[in-house]
């Protein structure tokens, strides 16, 4: 029978440098905020609108092996 070793799983590696993560939660933050402020949209609206940029966001993280 063969032996198998076992492979390294996404999102195993090292993390990504804080400025990265810091920069991508911040940008999102802040666009939400000026969406709320500028009367664009209500809080609830913002985080739909935010919130899959930090999907993408995250499923390049482990994409990339981070």
């Amino acid at each position: 029978m063969e032996e198998l070793t076992p492979q390294g799983q996404p999102g195993s590696g090292p993390n990504p440098p804080f400025w990265v993560t810091a920069f991508a939660y911040g940008g999102a933050l802040l666009a939400g905020y000026g969406l709320i402020v500028t009367g664009h949209a209500s809080p609830a609206e913002a985080s739909g609108y935010v919130a899959p940029f930090l999907v993408v966001y995250e499923k390049m993280l482990r994409r990339w092996g981070f």
